[in-house]
């Protein structure tokens, strides 16, 4: 996340790719807690990756903070998984980094596409494994079920609202957002969804149907 145009980076968070060479600072890591707290942002202005400073209702913004919102939710999906639930447990802290080289690819440029393609490949073999055995959808899902299975619908709706943050980022910003970026967060929106309704058959529950 940025913090005054500066990279905020938890302390047991390894610094993405995508931000090497990029104004870094820790908060609460090796180095201590911060002394002082910039206040160039009060004003409700922000650095852009150029240096330029605008508002913070910039379309730039919207996008970034609507993956930070993400990575935050996809956190909370996390915290639902009950025991049995390794390897998915390690497929969302996956996406939680992944989430996180994205924001840094907004910020300073993509760097590598081809984790961006890879991940996509990846997604695509969970979605067929996790509905393989559901059949076909004739009707819409309601979000509900399990506690897994609703905050994994939740995850759905806000990565949908960041494609769209994105997508209107990209209309001015092409080459900072390419193609591969808008693929990726549309395919974790499916991803999220067919976990959804993966994990309610694990759990044995009800899945509401409408119409």
């Amino acid at each position: 996340m940025t913090f005054n145009g500066l990279w905020v980076i938890p302390n047991n968070i390894a610094v993405p790719g995508a931000l090497a060479g990029s104004k870094v600072i820790e908060i609460c890591g090796l180095k201590g807690q911060m002394k002082k707290y910039p206040s160039q942002g009060d004003g409700g202005h922000a650095e852009l990756p150029d240096g330029t400073w605008t508002s913070k209702e910039d379309a730039y913004f919207h996008a970034g903070g609507a993956v930070d919102e993400l990575n935050s939710i996809t956190g909370w999906v996390e915290s639902a998984c009950l025991e049995g639930f390794g390897e998915f447990r390690e497929a969302i802290a996956l996406i939680q980094r992944e989430l996180f080289e994205f924001g840094a690819a907004l910020w300073s440029g993509p760097k590598d596409l081809d984790q961006f393609r890879v991940a996509v490949e990846r997604m695509e073999g969970d979605i067929s494994r996790w509905l393989s055995g559901l059949g076909p959808l004739a009707h819409f899902v309601l979000p509900g079920g399990c506690e897994l299975a609703c905050r994994l619908h939740v995850a759905r709706t806000v990565c949908r609202r960041a494609e769209r943050r994105v997508v209107a980022l990209r209309r001015d910003n092409v080459d900072r957002v390419p193609t591969e970026m808008i693929r990726y967060l549309n395919r974790l929106s499916d991803w999220f969804f067919a976990a959804a309704r993966w994990s309610n058959r694990r759990a044995g529950a009800q899945e509401g149907l409408w119409p």
